[in-house]
């Protein structure tokens, strides 16, 4: 627009500008390509052709400054052809594997939704059988009591005896029944499972877990939720060399507001980004998306997600509404 304004001079630092930026841009999008293929990311490899025929019409066009094609178009429009071309042949191939994994994925929530539901029930049904067994052992107990007091009347020590020991063995037995937390089974059984973990290691748990009937998370995301923090909490304390290890979960109803704390104690080292924890688990890519999936679950409630990491413990508080 500005060609018939401009020098001599000016026209040539233009050209020369241009031409620099063309080279630039061909050794930039070539050294890119060759990276791209050096760390096996066989996707590139397209890009690589294209970019290396776009960069050999470069040359051309630089040789041959003065060549006027009468059959298609100029070097430089043929390589820019090459690499339009190539980029949409990628783009297309990500759509298609992005397609089919989100299928993929589909199908296997599915399944986990499916084998949760049947989890679910099973652990209803193992409450209920852990239930009856506490109501038949406190009925059996009385009734060795009101035997072995009918066996003292008659002076019938041996019997005596032996409904003692029957006792002392029925008391040791039901020492050894489930835990209940809580009066959801589900949590129940997966807080059962971290209390295991934790009792393997030395750790106190403490839980004071009130859970309402119309909770708004579903099942589904409220062991997922339960789950991510209650294996933080369970890591944290087993990094800590020093101290009395503590797990602590709280929950309760305030009004219209519902409350869930888990607190534990630590070796106060907490590696954070900006807003973000960082996983101390190692280099792999699937650590360190546990506190972002809890996040995404609660926020998608419309509640509120806190981490206060202390000099020894590491407290995490979650606000939502009911």
């Amino acid at each position: 627009m500005m060609a018939s304004h401009l020098s001599l001079g000016a026209i040539r630092f233009f050209s020369a500008s241009v031409f620099c930026y063309k080279a630039a841009s061909a050794l930039y999008l070539l050294i890119i390509a060759v990276l791209a293929i050096h760390r096996g990311e066989k996707r590139s490899r397209p890009i690589f052709y294209a970019v290396a025929a776009a960069t050999c019409a470069f040359i051309w066009d630089c040789l041959l400054p003065v060549y006027e094609p009468v059959i298609g178009g100029w070097f430089v429009e043929w390589g820019s052809f090459f690499i339009a071309a190539a980029i949409g042949y990628s783009l297309w191939r990500d759509v298609i594997e992005g397609y089919g994994n989100s299928l993929i994925f589909q199908e296997e929530r599915k399944q986990v939704i499916r084998q949760f539901s049947m989890q679910t029930e099973y652990s209803r049904q193992v409450s209920e059988a852990a239930a009856e067994n506490r109501r038949l052992i406190h009925d059996i107990k009385h009734h060795l009591r009101t035997i072995d007091r009918m066996a003292s009347e008659h002076g019938q020590t041996e019997i005596c005896s032996f409904l003692l020991q029957v006792e002392e063995q029925v008391a040791a037995t039901s020492g050894h029944s489930h835990v209940a937390f809580c009066k959801n089974p589900v949590v129940n059984a997966l807080i059962e499972y971290y209390y295991g973990m934790a009792q393997t290691q030395g750790t106190e748990f403490q839980v004071r877990l009130d859970l309402p009937d119309q909770m708004p998370l579903t099942d589904v995301e409220l062991c997922t939720v339960l789950g991510n923090l209650l294996d933080n909490a369970v890591e944290g304390c087993s990094r800590q060399k020093q101290g009395v290890r503590r797990i602590f979960i709280a929950g309760e109803t305030r009004g219209n507001m519902y409350f869930l704390k888990i607190e534990n104690t630590y070796d106060g080292l907490a590696l954070q980004e900006g807003k973000t924890f960082l996983s101390r688990k190692g280099t792999s890519d699937d650590h360190g998306i546990g506190l972002s999936s809890v996040r995404k679950i609660i926020e998608g409630h419309g509640g509120d997600l806190d981490l206060v990491p202390g000099e020894k413990s590491f407290l995490v508080g979650i606000t939502i509404q009911m």
